[in-house]
């Protein structure tokens, strides 16, 4: 029979001869453990395999005395004495065995979530792993979604990411995939791609937002949701580096997104194909009436933060075109204050950089260096725990959960294409929902400050 590379023989011959001289319960217990991982709670032992604490107590003494386990004050729990002991019992488990021991204790979970790890996406992630691992598409597929927002929340990104594909591997196995998962499948693809962007991997999200354009076809989905992703698929093409197919979506999402009435959706689409207009070509002259129609339609619309958005491109666009550098400028002050007010720290940052790019070109260097150390400091704020990936202190690294295949989307060239570049002065690119198309993305306001898994900081 085959063995796992990582277990060698004569560490496998010697646990299973401990195993062989064990009493059944013990035995039981050594297997749920296995399956469980390298350490374990005590409680979550007992409800898992239906044990009083007195006869699990008795059973783990029984497996310390045979060098199997040893006692984890950390945890409240148990260890195995080494992890290639867990990995040799666990690959002696027969399919069945294992299906049934992950079905258990990702009930146990179920039924009582305090019973696993402290932190809350840890245990999102550990039963969405359990009931993967039992066979049970349905309540895996609702906890790889859980799992997977669990994970952006503290900016995992790349676990994030693996637990969608994960999702939408899942999703044709599922009879009523919608109401299981809470999610219609466009929006997860939207989603899937944003974690795929933030992992650095755009070429992937720009092939996520393709998929979930495809499902949109012949929908009676609104112009404007598709608009808003061809403007998502303007940014991830731009971060491949892929500038014209950039200015394509941004292109198509200007024109699906309607003028009337006036929204904030409207004028995301014309700014970001202002930004790329700019971008693809330094179209100065092309891009400043669609940054200024972007700024109205924010303006009419109400939305303050589109509006902060919308003026930052017009102020750039105004210090290399106008005549009048004082209006560009006021451009950028003017979005600099909004931000201000909102409290938009990735526009705060956008703003003061694209201000202090302004003014050092107006030849205002002591400003322009006043403007810009405040935007460093505002960004420094905040960047810490981003580049930390936001996990609380103290946490350990877990196992990867294992990518699985795409689902309906081809995974081929999954590499990450470093963006060709053009130096782009000042942070014209930055904006609140990341670097402009064709930037290094190493640092991002939004959504990607963190690309690696959980404890690869």
């Amino acid at each position: 029979m085959l063995q796992r590379a990582g277990v060698p023989a004569s560490v496998r011959s010697l646990v299973l001869a401990r195993m062989a001289g064990l009493t059944a319960p013990a035995r039981d217990v050594l297997c749920l453990a296995a399956v469980a991982g390298v350490q374990v709670s005590h409680d979550l032992l007992s409800a898992a395999g239906g044990l009083t604490d007195d006869e699990l107590l008795a059973v783990v003494r029984e497996l310390a005395e045979n060098h199997l386990l040893v006692a984890n004050r950390s945890i409240d729990g148990y260890a195995f004495r080494h992890a290639l002991t867990r990995e040799a019992v666990y690959d002696d488990l027969l399919p069945g065995e294992r299906r049934r021991l992950h079905r258990n204790l990702a009930q146990a979970l179920a039924d009582e979530p305090a019973l696993g790890p402290p932190a809350r996406w840890a245990v999102t992630e550990t039963l969405a792993e359990h009931w993967f691992a039992a066979g049970e598409p349905e309540p895996a597929l609702a906890g790889s979604v859980a799992a997977a927002h669990a994970a952006q929340d503290v900016l995992a990104v790349a676990d994030a990411l693996a637990h969608y594909e994960r999702a939408l591997d899942l999703w044709d196995r599922v009879s009523d995939a919608e109401r299981t998962a809470g999610i219609a499948r466009p929006q997860l693809l939207e989603q899937a791609a944003e974690a795929a962007s933030g992992a650095g991997d755009p070429d992937l999200a720009a092939r996520y937002v393709d998929a979930a354009l495809e499902e949109l076809e012949g929908s009676t989905a609104a112009s404007t949701r598709r608009g808003l992703l061809y403007e998502r698929r303007s940014w991830y093409l731009g971060w491949a580096g892929r500038l014209p197919e950039s200015e394509e979506s941004a292109r198509r999402a200007a024109a699906l997104v309607p003028p009337e009435p006036p929204t904030p959706e409207r004028a995301r689409a014309l700014a970001t194909h202002a930004l790329v207009l700019v971008l693809g070509g330094r179209r100065y002259e092309e891009a400043t009436p669609v940054a200024t129609a972007a700024v109205e339609a924010a303006r009419r619309a109400g939305s303050r933060k589109e509006e902060a958005h919308a003026r930052n491109f017009l102020g750039s666009c105004l210090v290399m075109t106008s005549t009048d550098p004082e209006a560009a400028i006021h451009e950028s002050e003017l979005a600099l204050a909004i931000s201000r007010e909102l409290g938009d720290v990735g526009e705060v940052v956008l703003a003061s950089s694209n201000l202090a790019d302004s003014l050092n070109r107006l030849g205002q260097h002591e400003r322009a260096a006043a403007v810009g150390l405040e935007g460093a400091e505002v960004g420094n704020a905040v960047a810490g725990p981003a580049q930390r990936g936001g996990v609380e202190p103290g946490q350990r690294r877990r196992r990867p959960v294992p990518r699985r295949p795409l689902g309906r989307v081809r995974a081929s060239a999954r590499t990450s294409t470093p963006p060709p570049g053009r130096p782009v002065r000042g942070c014209l690119g930055a904006c609140a929902h990341g670097p402009a198309p064709g930037l290094p993305r190493n640092r991002r306001c939004r959504g990607g400050g963190h690309r690696g898994r959980r404890g690869e900081r």
